[in-house]
């Protein structure tokens, strides 16, 4: 899921992909689901935040 955080306490989601299984994601899908949210972004500044399920140094470069 993607959000955007407004007035630094509300949550809004913009994007989400239900997956098929239970447990963590894999690094093709956490991707999937950034090349679809990011570029609605691409005119302003932003800062991504993820959990600890977001462990691959590829999502970082």
């Amino acid at each position: 899921m993607s959000s955007i955080v407004w007035d630094n306490n509300r949550s809004i989601p913009i994007y989400f992909e239900l997956l098929d299984k239970l447990g963590s994601s894999s690094f093709d899908e956490q991707q999937a689901v950034f090349k679809k949210a990011l570029p609605l972004f691409k005119n302003y500044k932003f800062i991504v935040l993820a959990n600890r399920e977001f462990c691959s140094e590829k999502l970082v470069t």
